[in-house]
């Protein structure tokens, strides 16, 4: 290794977690405080508290701005209506808070901001919405679209409603995505005309899409499906915003006979590795990207505990930090920054409570 790549080995990267500190229907045990600022140390691994934001409390997901001023933050109130919060983020990695917004829906879930970090979306789960923001810098608009969904699938105990479980702005800013894990569709919202919903992705019945990523240098998107853990890929038209599927991959292995419970989906930065967790099999599976943007199945890893309702890959490649949500804690594994692919091994587990949404910032 050169002496570059080992100066670049001893710094050190900021990242947010989100937790939980109220109980609901699908979060038993809440021991979080609010949203967690740390240093991952990108040598050794090892993660270490900064400060603590209490006002951000039942963080479900957070987001950040492409300039890194701002962190978005998606608050839960499980059967109320929740909350959109915006923090300033201070050299430190300090978080004040700016301003905040009702989220319109029940069970909010998800938060995702545009390209330019003006327009912010939040997903509503239980009642399905989609609610979007205007956000300038300082302050949060008044909600400026707030969309339903409707739907059902032949899962009789998930499916008997719509539920949309995430909004994704496409690499161009010119198309919005849902994941309905209700309705078994994908929505496909033209941004110069939100409420114009210009045409919906038939996903393969009873698979229940729940988070989408890009791989944007090969025009393709990977859909994670929460009810059977499988993977879809698609051939994505920057045109037309339309999606073909190219692929459908069982990411569990063969001899899993539990339930599945299909969680995040994450890409390296450099698109050669793709992962997914899955909160039954308490695992991250890994798959290779080919130049076709095809997946390869290479491995899974325990997470070393229970629930990982979501983890991330560091902006230099080097870590993938799990939050395992029922064993309040994150564990970081080392990846080849080269390919991707896990090395077998991982630091010290860091005890935090209820995790379940890490946002990194480039070191």
């Amino acid at each position: 290794m050169s002496d570059e790549m080992d100066e670049e080995k001893g710094k050190t990267v900021n990242f947010f977690v989100g937790s939980y500190s109220d109980e609901g229907p699908y979060v038993l045990t809440a021991n979080g405080d609010g949203i967690l600022s740390c240093t991952l140390d990108l040598k050794t691994g090892n993660i270490q508290k900064n400060s603590l934001c209490e006002e951000g409390v039942n963080a479900t997901y957070l987001d950040k701005s492409p300039n890194e001023k701002y962190l978005f933050a998606a608050i839960d109130r499980f059967s109320e209506i929740g909350s959109v919060s915006v923090f300033s983020i201070g050299s430190n990695g300090s978080l004040s808070q700016l301003s905040t917004q009702p989220s319109h829906g029940k069970s909010t879930c998800h938060i995702a901001s545009d390209r330019n970090g003006e327009r912010i979306f939040l997903s509503s789960y239980m009642d399905s919405k989609l609610t979007a923001y205007n956000f300038d810098g300082s302050e949060i608009s008044p909600a400026t679209e707030i969309i339903t969904y409707e739907g059902s699938g032949p899962n009789v105990e998930r499916q008997e409603d719509s539920h949309a479980h995430q909004a994704v702005v496409s690499p161009d800013n010119k198309w919005l995505y849902v994941c309905d894990l209700g309705s078994d569709k994908i929505w496909i919202h033209d941004m110069a005309d939100l409420e114009n919903i210009i045409r919906s992705i038939d996903v393969p019945p009873g698979y229940g899409p729940r988070h989408l990523v890009w791989n944007e240098p090969l025009n393709k998107s990977y859909v994670y499906c929460e009810l059977n853990s499988h993977i879809l890929v698609y051939d994505w038209d920057q045109e037309t915003g339309n999606m073909s599927l190219i692929e459908d991959i069982a990411a569990l292995p063969e001899e899993y006979e539990g339930q599945a419970a299909g969680s995040a989906i994450r890409i390296h930065p450099n698109h050669k590795a793709l992962y997914v967790s899955d909160r039954g099999h308490n695992s991250i599976i890994v798959h290779s990207i080919g130049e076709s943007g095809k997946l390869k199945y290479e491995s899974w890893f325990s997470i070393r505990g229970k629930t990982p309702r979501d983890f991330a890959v560091d902006p230099t490649g080097t870590w993938l930090l799990v939050a395992n949500q029922d064993t309040d804690s994150i564990v970081p594994f080392r990846l080849d920054d080269e390919s991707g692919l896990p090395v077998g091994e991982y630091a010290s587990s860091f005890e935090c409570g209820t995790p379940v949404s890490i946002q990194f910032l480039t070191p």
